[in-house]
């Protein structure tokens, strides 16, 4: 039987992005690549209300909604259904984006550890390879994601403005149709720049936070461990990317036949700081880190269990 070189986690590698047993440099099926999707979309079930939430507040240019007042309108208008508006655009999200975030970086890691002779990558080469990860996600899973913006924000609008997409396949054929395939590209910058940072913040800062409870605090490698981490990676990816994350939603969300809000990302950036001021570039935030904190745990524990099956 051929030996297989393994690999222990060190600083330069993700924890959570590997499974619990020795990671090997022997070749694996192509759906390993498909997992981390697939375990989005499972955890994008539990937090999706979450993820309404942020829209619905940063497709609002008035600075006195809030929170509480936006969950209030949407139990006495929608009811409680109203929370998984665009469900189905929230899942063809994930599985475009994440499945190929995870993906590439994860294939790309595997490579840069085989030629490394077996040995741990650097976490610099990590953060590089998650962020180009990132990138190539968010360029592929842009048109869902326009879908997905328009869904959640349908709510908040005047009945005669909204899109009242059927569903999320729905939505891309009508938006083709009626403003163009270009349109399903909108905002394809500022949420290419957004994946690039939410996916280095939760790779990189979730292997640092875990090592820090480990080494520093001597807290065991368990789950209370892994929560914590994952917890204190999503604070750093929400904040990092809170701002192209507004900026994003905002040029998703424009409706083609109205006046042009905004002419592209630094002219929304712009414009949303001059009018809302710092504070307009982080609207949504507390929703954000609620859904993204959660997310990450359930993707990673979902992420870890699949592979265990392979």
């Amino acid at each position: 039987m051929a030996a297989t070189t393994t690999v222990a986690p060190t600083m330069g590698t993700v924890a959570t992005l590997t499974p619990t047993a020795a990671t090997t440099t022997t070749k694996k099926p192509p759906v390993y690549y498909c997992l981390g999707g697939i375990s989005a979309m499972t955890a994008a079930c539990f937090t999706h209300p979450f993820d309404l939430l942020k829209v619905r507040l940063q497709t609002a240019k008035e600075m006195h909604h809030t929170l509480f007042g936006t969950i209030r309108s949407i139990v006495t208008q929608e009811g409680l259904g109203g929370f998984y508006r665009g469900i189905s655009g929230g899942l063809m999200r994930e599985g475009s984006y994440s499945t190929v975030r995870f993906g590439v970086y994860q294939y790309l890691k595997d490579a840069a550890i085989e030629r490394n002779g077996g040995d741990p990558i650097p976490l610099w080469e990590n953060v590089v390879l998650s962020m180009f990860g990132g990138a190539i996600g968010g360029a592929v899973g842009n048109p869902a994601d326009v879908v997905n913006v328009r869904m959640q924000a349908d709510g908040r609008l005047p009945p005669a403005e909204r899109r009242n997409y059927a569903h999320a396949v729905d939505g891309l054929v009508r938006i083709s149709k009626e403003e163009g395939r270009e349109a399903l590209l909108r905002g394809v910058r500022p949420n290419m720049m957004r994946a690039m940072l939410l996916t280095s913040g939760q790779i990189a800062t979730y292997d640092v936070f875990k090592a820090f409870f480990l080494d520093t605090l001597g807290c065991r490698d368990n789950v209370a461990t892994h929560f914590g981490a994952s917890m204190a990676a999503g604070l750093v990816a929400t904040t990092a990317c809170a701002p192209m994350d507004v900026v994003k939603t905002r040029l998703m969300n424009m409706h083609h036949n109205a006046t042009v809000e905004y002419t592209g990302t630094v002219d929304c950036f712009t414009k949303i700081l001059k009018a809302e001021g710092v504070r307009g570039l982080f609207k949504g935030w507390t929703p954000a880190y609620m859904r993204l904190g959660p997310q990450t745990i359930i993707t990673f524990m979902t992420l870890e269990q699949l592979r265990k099956l392979l």
